[in-house]
């Protein structure tokens, strides 16, 4: 009788992790899809940003950065996948979908989450928006993204020396990085 009983639950619990393995599996197809991506673009970036020293060969800051406007000012999807680290500690993770629209032109969609500091009394936040104009700008010290200098888009530059301003439909400034 108690073999009875282990074997099904044990059948059970086979049943149930192969559910979850084929949920799984099906999330993983359309991962791209679930952050409203197209499942035919396979440019994507993972980047890690703290206050650590680097690691040889590690993505940094300016290699976003240069991911970001090259694939906005080519006209090409991609996707940034974003981790960040502040000082005191704070996660945020973001995600930067760019996808070319056939009326629009190309958006970048942008979801930021930061994680919550009990301590500091800080609480989680989540953020999205859509930006229809992404510009360079002169990273002038000090910086305020509101009267940063727009750079000429067709020359090239390295990523260490300007910022990306974000606009919406408007021309509100929405976002930077």
């Amino acid at each position: 009788m108690r073999c009875l009983i282990m074997n099904q639950k044990w059948r059970s619990l086979i049943a149930v992790s192969l559910r979850l393995a084929a949920i799984a599996f099906v999330l993983l197809l359309t991962g791209a899809s679930l952050y409203g991506q197209s499942p035919e673009c396979k440019d994507i970036l993972h980047a890690e940003l703290s206050f650590l020293p680097k690691q040889p060969g590690s993505v940094t800051e300016n290699d976003a950065r240069d991911f970001l406007w090259k694939h906005w000012h080519e006209g090409t999807c991609g996707t940034l996948f974003l981790t960040a680290f502040s000082r005191e500690g704070q996660r945020t993770d973001s995600v930067y979908i760019l996808e070319p629209e056939r009326k629009e032109g190309t958006v970048l969609k942008v979801t930021l989450r930061r994680s919550a500091i009990p301590q500091l009394h800080v609480s989680a936040e989540s953020i999205s928006y859509v930006a229809h104009v992404v510009e360079r700008v002169e990273p002038q010290i000090p910086y305020n993204v509101d009267t940063a200098k727009t750079i000429q888009a067709d020359g090239p530059l390295p990523p260490s020396e300007y910022q990306l301003r974000f606009r919406d439909e408007q021309g509100r400034i929405i976002g930077e990085f």
